[in-house]
């Protein structure tokens, strides 16, 4: 867990660090607002996240929001194939999901094959 003002860290680093825990198979680096690493009570971390999305709506990409749905199996995946002028088009399938509104869907994973002959 990270603070969202902190970039991730870099590869090499996670890589060390999951090569030392062989038990690990699945992590995630997660950006949190700054209110996640303050202690408080269970009484008033009810009331206030009950305040806080009083008004303000969650967003879906943050990365809780992302863990959320991996956690809850509603997770979206998106698997791309093909090579040349096709993989350079996945980038603009992925940007025509974002952009249209009644396909919009957040991706968790994506995965691209790519055919080299």
């Amino acid at each position: 867990m990270y603070p969202q003002d902190v970039a991730y860290p870099a590869s090499g680093r996670t890589a060390a660090w999951l090569n030392a825990r062989p038990w690990v198979s699945q992590h995630y680096h997660i950006r949190c607002p700054p209110r996640v690493f303050f202690k408080r009570s269970s009484d008033r971390l009810i009331a206030f996240y009950t305040r806080v999305f009083a008004h303000e709506i969650p967003n879906p990409l943050s990365d809780f929001s992302r863990l959320a749905r991996y956690l809850t199996g509603q997770a979206v995946g998106l698997v791309l194939g093909g090579g040349g002028a096709r993989g350079c088009a996945h980038g603009g399938v992925i940007r025509a999901f974002q952009v249209c509104h009644s396909l919009y869907f957040p991706l968790l994973f994506s995965a691209f094959s790519l055919l080299l002959i």
